[in-house]
């Protein structure tokens, strides 16, 4: 590729980059916003006076933080229990020589491919029976069992490619199967169990569904959810500043661990791809 298409390729990538990123910057612009502003015809891109109330607000008429806590206590714990069975899952699956190991792995990703309100109604009675509504356990065992198959779909993929040299020099020096999985196998897998693990925690920490049926204690709701009970001072006002404020303020998070673990994230993904 010469320099002129190397320039017009910077530009389509920098105006998709922008197009990508207009609805992100349209939400910080309207938390900065005033109710009034907000409601202006026509609507403007960025706020004519910057207000911080929305953010204030939305602290003072709903217990948020508590929102943001439970989120981070329900995605942290469903993604560590999601990783410690997905990849031992994985592990053994891939390296079975049965008629049975795509059963098992059709049986590990039905999670992931069903909608999931198709086990909305059996959880929660199931749930109910055992008196687990209410309780972030619970939502915690749920999100865990649906992320099981993303964690199985990416580590399955690696393990499948890894070399077998590694682990039966492994075994010659005296490690057991286990050993040889923890000495070995896994460190080698860490960019693969990062990239799975992170994005088990957004779709954790974005789960509306569960999260809505499962938990109505004010006290023990997550994020979306506390951002959906927003409201205005009367039933006919929607608080379009603060929604956009709480918006913001449960994204930060989940942008600041993509930014951190970005290069883990590309060698996550690209792990296996080619076989040497």
């Amino acid at each position: 590729m010469g320099r002129g298409g190397c320039v017009i390729a910077y530009i389509l990538l920098t105006a998709l980059a922008f197009f990508s990123l207009a609805p992100c910057l349209w939400e910080v612009s309207t938390s900065l916003k005033s109710l009034q502003e907000v409601m202006r015809v026509p609507q403007t891109l960025f706020p004519g006076d910057i207000t911080t109330e929305n953010y204030t607000e939305i602290f003072q008429r709903r217990p948020f933080d508590r929102y943001i806590l439970n989120s981070f206590v329900v995605a942290a714990a469903s993604t560590s229990i999601a990783l410690i069975a997905g990849a031992f899952a994985a592990y053994s699956v891939s390296r079975m020589r049965s008629k049975w190991r795509a059963w098992l792995m059709l049986l590990f990703l039905l999670p992931g491919i069903l909608p999931a309100v198709l086990f909305l109604v059996p959880i929660y009675r199931f749930f109910s029976s055992i008196r687990l509504t209410n309780s972030l356990f619970g939502l915690i065992l749920v999100h865990a069992a649906f992320h099981i198959s993303i964690v199985f779909w990416i580590m399955e993929n690696f393990f499948e490619r890894f070399p077998r040299d590694l682990v039966d020099a492994a075994r010659l020096d005296g490690f057991s199967h286990m050993g040889a999985f923890f000495r070995v196998v896994l460190p080698l897998a860490a960019p693969v169990a990062i990239t799975a693990g992170l994005l088990a925690f957004i779709f954790s920490w974005n789960e509306f569904l569960f999260a809505l049926t499962l938990v109505t204690d004010d006290s023990l709701r997550v994020a979306t959810v506390g951002i959906s009970m927003l409201s205005g001072a009367s039933a006919y006002e929607i608080p379009w500043g603060q929604i956009a404020a709480a918006v913001v303020m449960t994204s930060l998070p989940v942008v600041l661990l993509v930014l951190a673990f970005q290069r883990k994230i590309v060698s996550g993904l690209t792990a296996g791809a080619v076989k040497e």
